[in-house]
């Protein structure tokens, strides 16, 4: 061996010492490496648990599983494997944000949708909450582990969607256990005691004041119930006669808290002093009664108001109860959970419902946008959804058109035979315009002009849309509380439908709250309605208004105001019809009665606004004509043309057909009452299938309005001119 070899066979043997060198290291690494992946590995098994305290004992088998042996041949064990280990990469490679993967996804994988859902982009994140609440196939553990893992933006999105799966919810926490050593109202009264009450308006320090001397006198009560004893056993009937029932205690508790839920730094104190988990325990334990869980519905709606506040509610396990009450038979139930949900959801939501306002349709998400809104506004005495019910069965049906066009008298089996009739020839909505044209008496002013803008509808729009006819089976058996919930959001379900609410009475005697009798005129209630529709996004898109008596007078009153205030030009622009339902635009009868008997009736503020030839109503009257004349808006009325009995086998008329015509726009009398001119008896009766036709037909002029607007302002001339023409109209149609 020559000495050149020497040096060749030492270089070699230093290079594969070097690279034994190599190996042992990055053996020695890896081994170091898998033994701290390996003990992370432990602490997380360690760490991470499902809370077994939030399942039911009763359902606690439910979440037990037991891992038998498998019976899979070979192959399909290791399809699961590779489908498994495919799983994990995909997570793995979703995290450090690598969307592209070489096979395919599991579409339905509880994970990957939960991921999603709490993705950045909103778009994503709408879409795989969808997606989450369209799965009713999963295990029961896969429901509870996406409940138990999911955040609050996702879990509110869940109780908003459409027939969700409520094993997406976990049940609320128990109460605390030092509240529940005291009893239910003691623990209401000191909550209602812990409230701010300096710089309160009066209505608040009155249900307060009530509430508290109620409650020490039912204490008192039962003090004084032990003197009457003999033998040591006291009489129960002294002792009931001396107090209140329970339920009424606690009912003054709720209405004082609810009094204070309408003042921000109160609903703050509210949340501050406990008054989640005292409302949750009120709600647990007097689940039976749906007045005092419309009660508390309403105040934890009017907390929802507020986002700061919004990650208390949701601790408190409320998401699940509103999921719960917004599919409730209930009409005003499902409406303050659907408002609590809707203000809590800001991520699909950007309208604020304050005290007041509800949405009746949609309720849930929706992806489409709406095409325009249909604001109810009930009258004096009336109710946000009580108003708007379908028309008692009992009570004088509406005379509805015959086969020969002789009306007849609406009992039950001659409504029935004619919806019969009705079904087995299905007639269409034009048809039955057609025929109820001629029932009703129609009168137009041809001088004004003001109508020309539905008279060009009515020419241009030869739509034929079918209404969804009702069996005479579902006539009887299918009756609604709410029609625009349950009727007019099927035959028009692009449309927002909202309804408003304000106290009203006859009488001071049967007000609630005796004080701020100024906040309940016209002009008051007109700006407070303004602010709060404001903030719904009423404004936002076409607009059609439809009224009740007294609040014909207040939607009146707020288009005139609105006219001063810039704020609102866009309210006032996207106003494309008014519907009047025995609107007293001169007066009514039954105002001049009360002030007749003003010393025996202390009439309101409201009912003093409605005396027939009252200065204040002609002055309203002639600027709201000024209003529909200039921005030519079209207007529908209808009349009663029966008494109503208002007591005592008295019966008149509350509002005469002189003082329900407005002298412009369309007019229809019916042969109803004043109760029942807004409440149809199917959804075949007249007054309802001509709503139906004039909200469609103003609608669809504003959309094509809009668009021709959004053409104008986007395209030139020559570009709009070429999009016009070939579609058989010219620019500006």
């Amino acid at each position: 061996m020559n000495a050149k070899e020497a040096v060749r066979l030492f270089s070699s043997q230093r290079a594969i010492g070097k690279t034994g060198k190599y190996l042992t290291l990055v053996a020695f690494i890896s081994a170091c490496g898998a033994g701290v992946i390996y003990r992370e590995w432990l602490k997380l098994q360690k760490a991470v648990h499902f809370k077994t305290d939030s399942v039911p004992d009763k359902h606690a088998k439910s979440y037990i599983y037991i891992t038998s042996e498998s019976t899979d041949d070979l192959v399909t064990q290791v399809k699961k494997n590779v489908h498994w280990n495919l799983a994990v990469l995909e997570h793995f490679l979703e995290d450090r944000g690598i969307g592209w993967l070489p096979f395919e996804r599991r579409i339905d994988d509880p994970w990957r949708l939960l991921r999603r859902a709490q993705s950045k982009n909103r778009c994503d994140r709408l879409a795989a909450v969808s997606a989450l609440a369209s799965k009713h196939h999963w295990n029961d553990s896969e429901y509870r582990a996406v409940a138990q893992a999911c955040d609050q933006r996702t879990l509110i999105g869940l109780a908003r969607s459409h027939d969700v799966d409520f094993r997406f919810f976990l049940p609320p926490p128990p109460p605390p256990v030092q509240a529940s050593e005291e009893t239910l109202q003691d623990a209401l009264c000191d909550l209602v005691g812990s409230l701010p009450r300096s710089n309160i308006d009066k209505c608040t320090e009155f249900f307060t004041t009530k509430a508290m001397r109620e409650g020490h006198h039912a204490v008192a009560a039962d003090h004084q119930s032990g003197a009457l004893v003999f033998g040591g056993t006291p009489f129960s009937f002294v002792t009931g006669l001396s107090r209140q029932p329970q339920e009424t205690q606690e009912m003054n508790y709720l209405l004082a808290l609810l009094s204070h839920s309408e003042v921000l730094s109160h609903c703050v104190s509210i949340v501050e002093n406990g008054g989640l988990p005292v409302l949750m325990r009120c709600y647990l334990e007097r689940g039976s009664s749906k007045k005092m869980q419309c009660h508390i519905a309403h105040i934890i709606a009017n907390l929802s108001v507020h986002e700061k506040l919004h990650n208390c509610i949701v601790q408190a396990g409320w998401v699940t109860v509103l999921a719960k009450w917004m599919k409730s038979n209930v009409t005003p139930l499902a409406s303050h959970a659907a408002r609590a949900l809707a203000n809590l959801d800001r991520d699909s939501c950007k309208e604020k419902y304050d005290d007041g306002v509800y949405v009746l349709h949609p309720q849930t998400r929706k992806r489409a946008a709406y095409e325009a809104d249909v604001v109810f506004v009930h009258g004096l005495m009336g109710g946000a959804f009580h108003t708007w019910r379908q028309q008692d069965q009992n009570s004088k049906r509406e005379k509805a058109p015959s086969k020969n066009g002789v009306t007849s008298n609406g009992k039950s089996s001659k409504t029935a035979s004619m919806i019969t009739k009705n079904v087995s020839k299905e007639k269409s909505t034009n048809d039955r315009l057609q025929e109820g044209t001629k029932t009703a008496t129609v009168t137009t002013d041809q001088r004004n002009g003001t109508d020309s803008r539905s008279r060009d509808v009515q020419r241009q729009s030869e739509n034929k849309v079918q209404l969804n006819n009702v069996s005479p089976e579902g006539l009887q058996q299918g009756y609604t509380d709410c029609w625009p919930k349950s009727w007019l959001s099927e035959d028009i379900p692009h449309m927002r439908i909202l309804t408003v609410s304000y106290e009203s009475h006859i009488t001071e005697w049967a007000a609630k709250c005796p004080y701020g009798s100024e906040k309940r005129s016209l002009g008051s209630r007109s700006a407070e309605l303004l602010r709060k529709l404001h903030k719904a996004g009423v404004g936002e898109r076409p607009i059609i208004w439809v009224t009740h008596s007294m609040g014909g007078l207040l939607v009146k009153q707020m288009l005139v105001d609105a006219c001063d205030k810039p704020d609102f030009d866009q309210l006032i622009e996207n106003s494309h019809g008014i519907v009047f339902f025995s609107t007293p635009h001169h007066g009514a009868s039954l105002a001049a009665m009360s002030q007749q008997a003003q010393f025996l009736l202390y009439p309101t503020v409201e009912v003093k606004d409605l005396t027939q030839g009252s200065q204040f109503l002609k002055n309203l009257h002639g600027r709201f004509r000024a209003f529909v004349q200039t921005y030519q808006i079209p207007v529908l009325s209808f009349g009663e043309k029966e008494p109503t009995n208002i007591g005592l086998s008295i019966k008149t008329f509350i509002v005469p057909k002189m003082s329900s015509h407005p002298g412009f726009g369309e007019y229809h009398t019916l042969d109803v009452n004043h109760l029942d001119i807004c409440k149809p008896a199917d959804r075949n009766s007249l007054l309802y299938v001509i709503l139906v036709r004039f909200i469609m037909q103003n609608v669809t002029k504003a959309l094509h309005k809009s668009l021709a607007e959004i053409l104008t302002r986007d395209l030139f001339v020559d570009e709009a001119e070429e999009l016009f023409y070939p579609l058989g109209f010219g620019f500006g149609e």
